[in-house]
């Protein structure tokens, strides 16, 4: 069994940066890609993590995840999949000004 060691920390809250780490560990990740310039634009480690960072609800995500659905009629959401494309990763900042 694949247990990360921060999962036998013992009681408590685990820090943002923590949650991360196990996110990435768990290995789930989604990969937004902008249609209009056909490259991966970010990673993204859990579904939990596209929710809070990408602003959206749930059901957004599962439709864009499961039917292709554009995000913002632009972004493509997928899942475990990798594409052999340039790769210019944007901060959540940079990904807002789109």
């Amino acid at each position: 069994m694949n247990v990360s060691p921060l999962a036998n920390a013992g009681g408590g809250q685990f820090s943002d940066e923590e949650k991360l780490i196990m996110a990435i560990e768990q290995g789930n990740p989604i990969f937004v890609y902008d249609t209009t310039t056909n490259k991966e634009i970010f990673e993204i480690p859990s579904r939990r993590y596209a929710l809070k960072y990408l602003g959206i609800g749930g059901s957004t995500l599962h439709n864009c995840l499961k039917d292709g659905s554009l995000l913002y009629n632009r972004f493509l959401l997928l899942r475990g999949a990798e594409l052999k494309v340039p790769r210019k990763i944007l901060s959540k900042e940079e990904f807002i000004a789109l």
